[in-house]
């Protein structure tokens, strides 16, 4: 309750620019957004400059401030400048003119379902996330997400990038992790999948990480090979193991009623450009993975490919028995529409 109090406040603060800011109801947003004048949003991400991702962003933001002959300008603040992801959810979800870009693992506060996504090897390639992201469950999902407060212009379509592991030692299975340190998002998921792998779940805010690699908080952490390179972490950790444990499945964010209060066809262009920007990172960031990973190599990394999947697969699966907080019928419904994509 006071963490919801303080996203309050800081909402405020950070809306000030707005004529009208904070409100969380349609009527409200709609008498301050409306068709009277100019509409400014800051897009608030916790992404590292440089990486294919922070530049999609910001084409994003440009390209919508250009269409909407400035009636919707978008101003872009990277590396978690207005705070973590955590803080700038609730600060969206209390009414800020703001938005994010987030795994789906961030909403589980507001629509529980939407954490699915993030249950590791749920996507087999990155192919999968867009389709499932505009499939009749997709939608589905994204309806609910936006009926509990936040609105999802993507569907959590945007692809993120494949996440592997960074560590001290060499992984094979995880046998390999039990009782190791390993950083992992302040989320209930990503902590119920260090739990499967019988880690030690460490959950430092990833401006952190490199510190804590550094003194031994954490042995270990896993992200994009992009944003960890991004982040140095190869100066700290010996190896990169490809696990692949998740094809990240990430999606624009922002208040459902501000959303709402926008002009129909500031909607559309906002819907329009979101599903641009998928486009986009599915191009950029797959090239960037690739030479990532070569840099990596470059400067002294083991790469480790030899990793059992097949072991990590059967380690995970015991989320789907444990984890409580999803639609009695979601598991089956997902492994249904996936299992219609793959059949394809």
């Amino acid at each position: 309750m006071k963490k919801r109090i303080l996203a309050a406040v800081l909402a405020v603060v950070l809306a000030g620019t707005m004529t009208a800011c904070g409100s969380s109801t349609k009527k409200e947003t709609s008498d301050s957004n409306g068709s009277k004048g100019k509409v400014t949003l800051k897009f608030a991400h916790t992404v590292p400059s440089g990486t294919a991702t922070a530049e999609c962003i910001q084409r994003f933001c440009d390209e919508v401030s250009e269409e909407s002959d400035g009636r919707l300008v978008i101003e872009c603040y990277p590396d978690s400048q207005l705070g973590d992801d955590d803080e700038i959810c609730d600060q969206i979800y209390n009414g800020a003119q703001m938005l994010d870009y987030v795994d789906p693992a961030k909403m589980e506060d507001y629509y529980a379902d939407y954490s699915i996504l993030v249950t590791p090897y749920f996507f087999e390639s990155a192919d999968e996330i867009k389709e499932f992201a505009w499939s009749d469950l997709g939608q589905e999902l994204s309806d609910g997400c936006a009926e509990a407060g936040m609105k999802c212009l993507d569907n959590m379509g945007g692809y993120y990038g494949a996440r592997d592991i960074m560590s001290m030692k060499e992984i094979h299975t995880p046998s390999d992790m039990k009782n190791m340190k390993f950083r992992v998002p302040t989320t209930t998921m990503w902590v119920a999948m260090a739990d499967a792998w019988k880690t030690n779940a460490t959950t430092v805010s990833f401006s952190e990480v490199y510190t804590a690699l550094s003194q031994g908080v954490c042995d270990a952490v896993e992200n994009p090979v992009p944003s960890m390179l991004t982040a140095s972490f190869q100066e700290v950790c010996d190896y990169l193991n490809l696990t692949h444990h998740m094809y990240a499945a990430n999606g624009i964010v922002m208040n459902n009623s501000v959303f709402e209060g926008l002009d129909e066809d500031m909607q559309e262009l906002l819907i329009k450009k979101a599903k641009e920007f998928d486009d986009w990172t599915f191009e950029e960031i797959s090239a960037e993975e690739e030479e990532a990973v070569q840099t990596m190599k470059e400067d002294g990394v083991i790469i480790n490919d030899n990793v059992d999947i097949d072991a990590f697969k059967e380690a995970s699966a015991s989320i789907y028995d444990t984890y409580k907080g999803w639609s009695d019928d979601l598991v089956e419904r997902c492994q249904s529409t996936l299992a219609d994509i793959r059949n394809k």
